[in-house]
């Protein structure tokens, strides 16, 4: 009873969301009763999440394990007929009111899958979210992270889902401040990390802990995962525009070296990416290994756009790169950077043939550190701009040769 009703909690949001986004269906007494000024979504989730306006929790108290509904060997006609004998009346007409008629056969057959190890299976479900669900509990049960689902919201996998499948409590960092605290509760396998989190949250924190946690094993640790530097911080000089000098352009158009910027009165702008905080993500691409360092190129009109400038650093290192420092040319297409100062340009470092890239760290491997200097020059509105720094992170995850990473 209590493994089917903790499969329906599941199933029913799944189901919900599935069909909202598919086949909306008007409510006209809920419509009404909606306030005149209806909330944007930072507000709905806000109040969601706050503690005074949470719904009550769909957990039972009392949840077995995961690995206790593995352990339970049944054929899929018995595991449907367990289900439905176990479902209460009104549960069950909830289920068909969201015409979630495979509900019965997508629970028995993530059962199965996981008890297979058969990622294709998983695939198979009905519902995107129970074959994401199911790949989730697979890779932790099998110790595959290759199988985690990809992320939302950031490049490669899910976070929570690589450091329970890896066993690396480590990789707990490159989850979001809520999802960290769960991978990490679960790893400890103690409910009470999970107090902080809003209502909403420490629910499913919770049952986590219970349902998760006892088949990490010996892998269950009661320290947080360890806490690096890692940030970019990179100074770019370029000429003041206003000095004829500082253009280092002849009659002809041509560009003059980079040492000409000093011939002006240089500006200074710092770059840095929070966003690192969160690691980043290796490919094995045909060349060697690619990675992306910094924030995605944002688009528009440089001259338009406000906000902070922002960078990113494409990096191809040698796939049986050695031990040690590694250096990294520019002029040989092993380095590019893009940076997108607002309300004075974007540029990249393509024209630049002396600068380099010297890499500090670079072991190719979950949770390992990547470190390095920067000493480049890009084109930015035309001119030479000198860029130096540093940055520190670490790999999120390892991803094979046809993801989007390899395309620089």
């Amino acid at each position: 009873m209590l493994a089917a009703a903790v499969s329906v909690t599941g199933a029913l949001t799944v189901a919900g969301c599935e069909r909202a986004t598919s086949a909306p269906t008007p409510n006209p007494t809920a419509t009404s009763a909606r306030p005149t000024a209806p909330a944007t979504p930072v507000e709905d989730l806000a109040q969601n999440l706050d503690d005074a306006n949470a719904p009550p929790p769909v957990w039972p108290d009392a949840l077995p394990s995961l690995d206790a509904d593995l352990a339970r060997r049944e054929s899929a006609g018995a595991c449907a007929e367990r289900i439905r004998n176990t479902l209460l009346p009104e549960v069950a007409e909830a289920i068909a009111s969201m015409g979630y008629d495979h509900f019965v056969a997508d629970l028995c057959g993530a059962l199965a899958a996981i008890r297979a190890g058969d990622v294709a299976a998983c695939d198979a479900l009905s519902l995107s979210a129970a074959r994401m669900s199911c790949r989730r509990r697979l890779a932790l049960v099998h110790r595959r992270p290759e199988a985690c689902p990809d992320d939302l919201s950031v490049s490669g996998r899910e976070p929570v889902c690589l450091a329970w499948a890896t066993r690396e409590p480590a990789l707990c960092r490159g989850a979001t401040v809520g999802e960290r605290t769960r991978c990490e509760a679960v790893f400890a396998g103690d409910p009470q990390r999970c107090r902080g989190l809003p209502s909403v949250l420490q629910t499913r924190c919770k049952s986590d802990v219970a349902r998760l946690g006892p088949t990490l094993g010996d892998a269950r640790t009661v320290t947080a995962a360890p806490v690096s530097d890692t940030d970019l911080a990179l100074t770019l000089t370029y000429a003041d525009p206003q000095s004829a000098a500082a253009t280092g352009a002849d009659d002809s158009g041509a560009s003059a070296a980079p040492d000409a910027i000093d011939a002006g009165s240089p500006a200074a702008v710092s770059i840095a990416s929070p966003t690192l905080e969160r690691g980043v993500v290796a490919a094995r691409c045909a060349d060697g290994v690619r990675i992306r360092v910094g924030d995605p190129r944002r688009r528009g009109s440089p001259a338009m756009l406000d906000g902070p400038p922002v960078a990113e650093l494409l990096l191809r290192l040698p796939a049986d790169a050695p031990r040690g420092p590694l250096r990294l040319r520019a002029g040989a297409l092993d380095v590019r950077l893009r940076v997108r100062i607002p309300r004075v340009g974007e540029g990249t470092s393509d024209d630049d043939r002396r600068g380099e890239v010297v890499l500090d760290a670079h072991e190719i491997r979950r949770g390992a550190t990547l470190a390095g200097r920067v000493r480049l020059t890009v084109t930015l509105d035309g001119e030479p701009a000198r860029v130096e720094g540093r940055f520190s992170t670490f790999l999120r995850d390892i991803v094979d040769s046809d993801a989007p990473e390899c395309a620089f």
